[in-house]
């Protein structure tokens, strides 16, 4: 289905690899914005006892907060940046998705 919307989640279905890590965000805790080096990234946020930490991509003016249980797929060309946790810890969960041509 999200194929027919965008030629770009065809690389979904050929990934044959990927890196995965858990991600632990305190208060006060963020990432600065960046790429990814792989096609695509998947990140899934758990927990629900955090304020702030939104996952942001400045360039699109795009912010979404961390709720329970949400993924998120994106190109990893795409900047993108963690706000600042202010209350609670945010756990994530980041893949970093490839395939060998």
């Amino acid at each position: 289905v999200l194929e027919k919307k965008s030629a770009f989640f065809g690389h979904i279905k050929r990934c044959t690899q990927d890196l995965t890590l858990i991600n632990f965000y305190s208060e006060g805790d963020y990432y600065e914005a960046h790429t990814d080096g792989f096609p695509l990234t998947a990140i899934t946020f758990f927990g629900s006892d955090t304020e702030g930490g939104n996952l942001v991509f400045p360039e699109y003016n795009i912010s979404i907060p961390p709720r329970r249980n949400r993924v998120f797929v994106f190109p990893g060309c795409a900047l993108h940046a963690s706000e600042p946790v202010r209350h609670g810890t945010k756990i994530s969960m980041a893949q970093f998705m490839s395939y060998q041509r």
